[in-house]
């Protein structure tokens, strides 16, 4: 596993080196390095998907190498026939390199026609159903790349209507700058939230257009739907600047506050000095949120209230003492430190004596703790 991070830091300057040569040359090395690193994952171990990553790149630096090398077109079929098959037979999660390799290869309108043509075929026969819906997609590309206008427009309204997937049939008309037909689809799609729904796109979209054209009613009407989608601070902060041009933000906040949940509430109510208010969400939420936003406010309370500061942090070293690991006894011995500076803050260091002591009596079987804190 550890391995598998040099070995793709070397592959990644070698890739870089073979970047610089000549198509043809090009071609062929990144067609070798592609078959050795096929090899080598078959065995390796690539939980964390680096080396996966670099051969999918590398499948895209293929068919950009073969476009720029102008092949005859019978070459062009047979690389790309070979490599949709080979995308039907991938077992590494690879199929998004084989997709845009393929992709990336046509350069002329036979090439295009071809290529439509053979997924078109395929599509009748997938086989899985998986690949359905990979030919389609990889289609609606082809019709883009290919310059098929009215075909590509036909399938983003079919995907559309089947999936849900509103934002790239909102994009084309505003690429086309139809801003009422995607304002129309944008909106429209806000509404439907199918399986495949692309919210977090499409209120993005709605929202350059609103700001750009100053329609600031529309503009706090979708920001704080997508608020109440996906709540966050940085939109918190958006609309509250929005709705104080606007004089909304008594009658706003409130609802903003309901849809907020967890620590993305607490790091709004730290935003807005309600200290008091994120310490009793930490207080009844405790191991349910994560020890750095915890953290995050504990320093605050260092400042603002150092008691409940001590409540915060003591219960932390607790919780990473009882998961009883080398690792998080450092971890534990790191929020100790903070309960130090808290007591020593408050002049209580005999009080911080006692707590330490106490620490490594309850826990005087373990040498690994013991260690760790006796740099305390």
């Amino acid at each position: 596993y550890y391995q598998t991070f040099e070995v793709v830091k070397r592959l990644e300057k070698i890739k870089t080196a073979t970047l610089a040569t000549p198509s043809k040359t090009r071609s062929a090395l990144l067609r070798e390095l592609i078959k050795r690193s096929l090899k080598s994952i078959e065995s390796c171990d690539d939980s964390n998907g680096e080396l996966g990553s670099f051969i999918e790149e590398c499948l895209t630096d293929l068919g950009k190498s073969l476009h720029e090398e102008g092949l005859p077109f019978d070459e062009k079929k047979r690389f790309l026939k070979e490599n949709l098959d080979l995308l039907e037979k991938e077992q590494y999660g690879l199929e998004d390199g084989y997709s845009s390799l393929v992709l990336e290869i046509p350069s002329t309108m036979e090439d295009f026609e071809f290529l439509i043509s053979e997924l078109k075929l395929r599509m009748k026969k997938p086989k899985e159903d998986y690949f359905e819906d990979t030919y389609e997609d990889m289609l609606l590309e082809a019709y883009k790349k290919g310059g098929y206008d009215q075909e590509y427009l036909q399938g983003l309204e079919k995907q559309a209507k089947k999936d849900g997937a509103y934002f790239p049939l909102a994009s084309y008309w505003k690429e086309k700058g139809d801003l009422k037909k995607a304002i129309e689809i944008a909106e429209k799609g806000i509404t439907q939230q199918k399986e495949e729904w692309d919210g977090a796109e499409l209120f993005e979209l709605l929202e350059e257009i609103y700001e750009t054209d100053n329609r600031q009613e529309d503009l706090l009407r979708v920001l704080t739907l997508h608020f109440k989608e996906a709540p966050s601070l940085k939109l918190y902060k958006k609309i509250k600047e929005l709705c104080e041009g606007l004089k909304k933000w008594n009658s706003t906040q409130p609802l903003l506050i309901q849809a907020a949940r967890g620590e993305e509430l607490i790091n709004i109510y730290l935003y807005e000095q309600e200290y008091e208010k994120a310490f009793q969400i930490v207080t009844k939420q405790g191991k349910r949120l994560s020890d750095r936003i915890r953290d995050k406010l504990g320093t605050v309370l260092m400042r603002e209230n150092p008691q409940k500061a001590l409540i915060i942090y003591t219960s932390l070293v607790q919780e990473f003492i009882d998961l009883a690991k080398r690792d998080t006894y450092r971890i534990a011995a790191l929020y100790a430190k903070k309960v130090k500076e808290v007591y020593i803050q408050l002049n209580q260091k005999r009080n911080w004596e006692k707590y330490l002591s106490m620490v490594k009596e309850q826990n005087k079987r373990r040498p690994a703790l013991i260690e760790e804190f006796r740099r305390l």
